[in-house]
Parts: structure tokens; C-alpha cells; sequence
């Protein structure tokens, strides 16, 4: 599941990673139970991916590219000072590597982050060509 369902449920999205195990099943019950409508764990995912390609596509024509999805450079430059993390740091190597397993998960071009044709389509978001 694309956890960017948050947007239009009105949840934060931000503080969701990538994971097709999120369950949406409660969500659809609510949403049918307060609107009378019928949707399905699925719809609400695809909703989701839908939101999230839509607003990647308005950021790339307003000039946002890969080289902008990065992190503070504190993230990846400075260890970690306690926890169970401690001394680890994110990195520029690593950040390139989840952005581009990131990407792919969503079904968009790894080394630029412009969603394919096939996704676009797929989400009947082909006439925006992004």
C-alpha cells in the first residue's frame, strides 16, 4: 500500500514509509459507514498512489528534481549522537539507493524520479505527461 492516503483522509503523511503491508481495511469502513459509499482497501490505495504521482508530477513541472529529495544535511553528514542508532549516519550513498528503490516501488523512473508512462496511464493520469 502507498501510504499517501494520509492526504486526502487528512492524516499526516509525512510520518509513513513506503510499506504495501498498511492495512486500509478500517478506513474503507469508516469512509462508507460516514459517506454510504462502497469502497474497497484497494480503492483507497489506489487513491493514495494516485495523490502522491499527481503531486510528484506538479513538482517536477514547478522545476523539482531527484537532486532535490534529499534529507538535512545533518541527516547525512553527522553521526548520530545516542539511541540505538548511535553513531550511525544516513549518508549520501544510501540516500541514493532508498530513493531509487523508493522510486521503483512507486513506478517511476529511477535515476530521474518522473513516473513512467506505464504508471501514468495506470492511474489515468496519462494526460498530464510529466
Amino acid at each position: 500500500m502507498i501510504p499517501f492516503l494520509g492526504t486526502v483522509l487528512g492524516s499526516p503523511k509525512r510520518h509513513a514509509v513506503y510499506s504495501r503491508s498498511r492495512d486500509w481495511s478500517l478506513w474503507a469502513k469508516a469512509l462508507n459507514a460516514a459517506l454510504g459509499t462502497d469502497y474497497t482497501p484497494e480503492d483507497l490505495d489506489f487513491v493514495g498512489e494516485r495523490v502522491n504521482t499527481l503531486e510528484r508530477c506538479y513538482n517536477l513541472r514547478e522545476g523539482l528534481t531527484r537532486e532535490d529529495d534529499t534529507l538535512p544535511r545533518r541527516l547525512l553528514e553527522e553521526a548520530l549522537p545516542d539511541g540505538p542508532a548511535k553513531g550511525e549516519k544516513v549518508g549520501e550513498e544510501a540516500l541514493q539507493d532508498l530513493l531509487s528503490q523508493y522510486y521503483a516501488a512507486l513506478g517511476w523512473d529511477t535515476r530521474t524520479g518522473v513516473p513512467t508512462k506505464a504508471t501514468l496511464a495506470r492511474l489515468n493520469l496519462d494526460r498530464l505527461g510529466c
